[in-house]
């Protein structure tokens, strides 16, 4: 049995994964501004909720500090941010970029950082990042949300290598369209889709708990997006998709 943190689980894709580690017998913390909420009125067994603000630099201290209290140190970090605005190039500036980093790119450094530092204690552990095909995509409007996914990727490359010596995994996931209130094409942009169909939070989930599992896959990114990535210029010139 481990102990899984799910950074931003209390819906999507996070939601599913608690549902799936604790029901194959792992104990799983929830953190979220929604936790409790969330889970109020369904069966919890190891599930622990803690409601906390994801963008306060303060909460991967306290969210950790936590888990020790309530389950024992962590085993993996499965990390789970997204914000998405958009605008016109004259309308962004400094402190809306920096909005869009800090829940995309900053608060998922610190959260890994705060954990894999525990993680060194113990000489093991798994982190599973969770970027988008975004990152390998670009749409008008969004430029400091593609940035910041992209650099995800960079992030799992540099993680990898510092702790791979502590036997810490660090791995990205890199999902397309899902079906969830954060993203749906419209119905040009199912074409694009070479498998005809969205992605569940199921398959999601199902990938990270598949990185969380495997021992020596390190330090790469997996996309789950039905191939939609490999379907290249079709899925924007052809049917005009953005992410």
């Amino acid at each position: 049995m481990s102990v899984i943190l799910i950074v931003g689980g209390a819906s999507g894709s996070g939601g599913t994964l608690a549902r799936h580690m604790r029901d194959k017998g792992d104990s799983v913390v929830i953190a979220d501004p929604a936790a409790t909420e969330c889970m109020a009125g369904g069966p919890r067994g190891r599930l622990f909720a803690m409601d906390c603000d994801l963008l306060d630099p303060q909460s991967p201290d306290k969210i950790l500090a936590f888990c020790h209290q309530q389950t024992g140190p962590p085993d993996g970090l499965f990390i789970n941010m997204n914000r998405s605005s958009e605008a016109p190039l004259n309308e962004w500036n400094a402190t809306l970029f920096d909005c869009d980093l800090l829940a995309n790119l900053t608060m998922p450094f610190l959260f890994a950082r705060a954990v894999a530092l525990d993680m060194q204690k113990r000489r093991r552990g798994a982190i599973v990042l969770t970027s988008s095909t975004a990152g390998v995509n670009g749409s008008a409007g969004k430029a400091p949300f593609h940035a910041a996914k992209a650099a995800m990727s960079g992030l799992t490359k540099a993680l990898a290598d510092e702790l791979g010596p502590y036997n810490i995994r660090v791995n990205c996931l890199l999902p397309g369209w899902i079906n969830s209130p954060f993203g749906r094409p419209d119905k040009q942009g199912m074409p694009a889709i070479p498998l005809g169909r969205l992605g569940e939070m199921d398959d999601v989930a199902a990938a990270a708990a598949f990185l969380f599992a495997e021992p020596y896959i390190h330090g790469t990114d997996l996309v789950v997006d039905g191939g939609f990535t490999a379907a290249g210029t079709r899925q924007t010139h052809n049917n005009s998709v953005t992410i």
